[in-house]
């Protein structure tokens, strides 16, 4: 067995416990913080849903891009250095978007305060 599939046969349960565990988790959670901003519960679980069909599409479309951009990899420290390259490009990339969704979120909550404040 060759240090690529080495590598391709870890990375590629990581990616999966990341995509479906913290996927699930923040679909379960998140719904709470949709509802908050959005008053209408079929459209904050419409909302909800359509952000992890998003979050498995990037998981998916950025471990497929992953697995294609591997160099040859001729050593053990070669294969952890890259599984860790790329489980680090990924999570970090999952985080911003997180976090741009949270601050959405926010400013359309804040928003909707703000004009029923004013009514």
């Amino acid at each position: 067995m060759d240090y690529n599939t080495i590598g391709y046969l870890t990375y590629l349960p990581i990616v999966g416990f990341i995509t479906i565990y913290v996927g699930k988790l923040c679909h379960t959670h998140g719904h709470i913080y949709v509802k908050q901003a959005i008053d209408d519960e079929d459209t904050a679980h419409a909302v909800n849903n359509m952000l992890l069909v998003g979050y498995y599409l990037v998981n998916l479309g950025y471990a497929v891009y992953a697995l294609t951009d591997w160099s040859y990899i001729t050593s053990l420290s070669e294969v952890i250095s890259e599984v860790a390259s790329q489980s680090g490009y990924i999570i970090i990339l999952l985080a911003l978007l997180h976090y741009f969704n949270l601050l959405t979120l926010f400013l359309v909550r804040k928003r909707k305060l703000n004009n029923q404040h004013k009514n």
